[in-house]
Parts: structure tokens; C-alpha cells; sequence
């Protein structure tokens, strides 16, 4: 009984009013309930007087107690939704920053092919357009570089806003097969800064297994928006 009104406190509440409001007519009733209804208008305003004196007292103490806790009621409920909005936003904020980096993926692998055989043919051909070239390859070295640097840090900034277990296998494997990649793009770089021949093999087992893995993580991280 005891555990049943500490769980349903307003219903406590209201037993426990009720019980108050009864003690007074009881007492009066027990101390003047012998004598005989009287006729007096003065003796009834008494009546009145005493009975909106004890139990209205009692309401109005009732009434800030409930209203205290439902105030505190919603706001802990209020509180509790401004914590999953804002872990919500979070959320959504770092899945966006991890899946902006997926059309410059496909960007860079569509030309690839083609930045390497411009170049090939500038370099043979000794055109002034090389420098441009280089840069514009200079730059998708960046992009890999970044994109290793913050697949590696995403679970110690993030990992606190899902559930996904980032010490994973799987994700520890997505972490490490961007490396090859990586050194592939700064071995390109500098070997086209020396202006010579012979660039290294691309690494397509290691990148397609860091492509689907990729995908993988990212379809596991989008089911926690929702």
C-alpha cells in the first residue's frame, strides 16, 4: 500500500486531502451532534464560518501542492525532450559532416583515370598546364587526408551520440583500410611535384573493402535517426 502511494503521488495527495477535509465536520459533528438542528440564522453562519475556515484552507494547501507538482512534473518531461531534441541535432549534425564526404569520393574516382593521364600527356609533352594539374591533384590529397583524420577521431567525437559500438571490428577495419589509400594519393603528389614517371599501383582491394564498409557503417548510423 505504502509503495502504491509513493508511485501515484496525486492520488496520495488527494487521499491524504480528503482525509483532512473529513477531521473537521467529524469533530464537529462528534461535539455537537447530540443537540438539534438549530433555527438560527447567526448559528449557521458560524457553521459556515467554521466549516470555509478549516476546509478551505485545507483545498487551497491541496491546490499548491498539486500544482507545485505538476509544474515540476512537466517540466522534468520538458527537460527530458529538450535532451533527445538536442541529442537528436547532434546527431544528425555529425552523420551530415560523415556523409558530405561521400560525393567527393565519387568525384575523385571518376577522375582519377583521367587526372593521371592529363597529366602523363603534360608532363611528355612539357606543357605549361602541368602546375595546374598538380594542384588540382594536391588538393584530392587533402581531401583523402582529411577524410582519414576524421574517420579515425569520428568516435571519440561522436561515439557518445549512438549507440554503434565504434570499437568495433568493423568500423576499426573501415579506420584502417583508408590508410592505403591515403599514402597512395601523397605518393602520387610528391612524385608528380618531382615531375617523373613511374607512379605507384592504385590500392582497389583495400579502397572497394573501405567503399563497402563505408556504406555499411553509415547505413547502421542512419537507422539511429529515427
Amino acid at each position: 500500500m505504502i509503495k502504491f502511494l509513493k508511485k501515484h503521488t496525486f492520488i496520495s495527495i488527494s487521499i491524504f486531502s480528503l482525509i483532512i477535509l473529513v477531521i473537521p465536520i467529524v469533530l464537529f459533528l462528534k461535539h455537537f451532534g447530540g443537540k438539534t438542528i438549530s433555527n438560527d440564522l447567526s448559528d449557521w453562519a458560524s457553521f459556515g464560518d467554521y466549516v470555509s475556515g478549516t476546509i478551505n484552507t485545507i483545498l487551497s494547501l491541496s491546490s499548491l501542492i498539486l500544482l507545485g507538482l505538476l509544474t515540476s512534473t512537466i517540466s522534468k518531461q520538458s527537460n527530458e525532450e529538450n535532451k533527445k531534441v538536442n541529442l537528436l541535432i547532434k546527431r544528425l549534425d555529425s552523420f551530415e559532416k560523415l556523409t558530405d564526404f561521400l560525393p567527393k569520393i565519387t568525384q575523385t574516382l571518376t577522375d582519377m583515370a583521367i587526372d593521371v593521364t592529363d597529366i602523363t600527356y603534360a608532363l611528355e609533352n612539357k606543357e605549361n598546364d602541368i602546375d595546374r594539374l598538380v594542384q588540382e591533384f594536391e588538393k584530392k590529397t587533402r581531401f583523402y587526408t582529411e577524410l582519414q583524420v576524421f574517420i579515425q577521431t569520428f568516435g571519440l567525437r561522436y561515439g557518445h551520440l549512438y549507440s554503434y559500438n565504434f570499437e568495433s571490428d568493423e568500423f576499426q577495419s573501415l579506420a584502417e583500410d583508408i590508410v592505403p589509400t591515403c599514402d597512395y594519393f601523397t605518393a602520387m603528389t610528391f612524385q608528380l611535384k618531382r615531375r617523373t614517371h613511374g607512379y605507384p599501383a592504385v590500392p582497389d582491394d583495400r579502397f572497394n573493402h573501405f567503399l563497402t564498409t563505408f556504406g555499411k557503417v553509415i547505413d547502421q548510423l542512419r537507422s539511429e535517426l529515427y
